[in-house]
């Protein structure tokens, strides 16, 4: 199965396509259901909310990730195949997909809040509250293009 060429225009839209996934039904083009995607995304917006702690990221994905920076925002698509540490990945036995959903509207929200700060990505260094916006709307539209819906 194909996974789905997505861009979101905004965050909600990710929100708005995770729900529609739960209501319809969905098949998987990739490992991941619609819950550990959903918690993988909040995970990731929560943690550029409030710190990303000790990552595990090694000098040579941080180095690939900085170079990777300006193509991800310029071309608003990510490499697939990359794992990353265990703190960011879903457990294997998430199956709520519904609370999984709201988990990330409410993710979504926090992004959203005026005024909201940032900490550097552990990946990509810096990133303006625009350029964090864009990164987790690229990041929502390739895990959740994994999710076909029936």
């Amino acid at each position: 199965m194909e996974r789905r060429p997505l861009q979101f225009t905004t965050l909600d839209d990710a929100v708005t396509d995770a729900r529609h996934l739960f209501e319809r039904g969905y098949d998987r083009a990739g490992k991941w259901n619609l819950a550990q995607v959903c918690d993988h995304l909040t995970k990731l917006m929560t943690m550029s909310r409030d710190g990303f702690g000790e990552t595990g990221f090694g000098w040579p994905l941080r180095l690939f990730g900085r170079l990777a920076k300006p193509l991800i925002l310029r071309m608003k698509t990510m490499p697939k195949g990359l794992d990353g540490p265990a703190a960011f990945m879903p457990a294997a036995n998430l199956a709520d997909d519904a609370a999984a959903a709201e988990a990330l509207a409410d993710a979504v929200r926090r992004i959203l809040e005026p005024g909201a700060t940032f900490h550097p990505s552990p990946l990509l260094g810096r990133l303006t509250r625009d350029q964090w916006i864009s990164i987790h709307r690229v990041h929502a539209a390739h895990h959740l293009g994994f999710l076909v819906p029936r």
